[in-house]
């Protein structure tokens, strides 16, 4: 639902020219099997209070098409010349990713500026789940999002913009998360619409640390045992109630501030 809210907001405000969608897994996972009851239940309440947060702050999972240039693509076609002719022939000097895979030289190569939106705050947040580690490790605070350049690697390009996590009371790991999301599309659309030159792209800053960049296999049901079991699904109230580390992250932008 949040990416196509994304897309929805950037349609709204006439800031699109044409749309490419990349077919991915289906949204809720199944649980991996071996699994104590426990865990089942766990994995079952996690995604559950994700599909939750998503319909409160995203409202429904539907695009309207009908008026748009678009494709709709599987992974395997992400970096094809379908694709690459279809980008060159937007004439955009600027193509933003959210969600998708990852892009390769037949695309980075065309005379284009390339951003993608990712949910976590790099260089400490690289990869995936990265809305999930830091409430894990009890930096709630650390949820957040960072537009950067696309290069060669994961998460690694120069970052343009960051927003850190607006933490209200009662919010757990999934409301965190979406709140969040939803603050950083809302953001990033006013920035488009007000800071962006497209006759002169802004270089994004350098960053400066190598960080760690999260891979699906380092995520496991039994970590849920921590947010549910252990802590109740309230670490934000923990934090807000400086029970917990109050080391704040440093948030990049070539903006000024929005």
């Amino acid at each position: 639902m949040r990416h196509f809210y994304f897309a929805r907001t950037l349609l709204k405000n006439k800031l699109i020219s044409k749309i490419i969608i990349q077919k991915r897994e289906k949204f809720t996972p199944d649980f991996p099997k071996g699994l104590d009851l426990n865990s089942i239940k766990l994995f079952q309440k996690h995604f559950e209070k994700r599909d939750d947060a998503e319909k409160y702050f995203f409202s429904n999972n539907s695009l309207n098409l009908d008026n748009i240039d678009h494709l709709i693509i599987d992974k395997k076609e992400l970096c094809s010349d379908r694709v690459k002719e279809f980008i060159i022939s937007s004439r955009s000097k600027l193509c933003v990713t959210f969600g998708c895979s990852l892009l390769d030289k037949n695309i980075l190569n065309l005379p284009v500026k390339f951003w993608n939106v990712h949910g976590g705050l790099t260089p400490q947040f690289r990869g995936t789940i990265t809305h999930f580690w830091p409430s894990y490790f009890l930096m709630p605070q650390f949820t957040g999002y960072t537009l950067h350049e696309i290069d060669n690697s994961i998460d690694t390009g120069n970052v343009i913009h960051q927003t850190s996590a607006k933490l209200i009371r009662g919010d757990g790991l999934q409301m965190l998360s979406s709140r969040t999301t939803k603050h950083f599309i809302d953001q990033f659309v006013k920035i488009l619409s007000s800071d962006v030159n497209f006759h002169k792209i802004p270089n994004g800053i350098k960053q400066k640390s190598v960080g760690k960049t999260w891979k699906n296999s380092d995520w496991h049901p039994c970590h849920l045992n921590l947010i549910y079991d252990l802590f109740d699904d309230k670490i934000v109230d923990l934090y807000l109630d400086k029970k917990l580390t109050e080391t704040k992250p440093k948030i990049i932008s070539v903006f000024k501030k929005n």
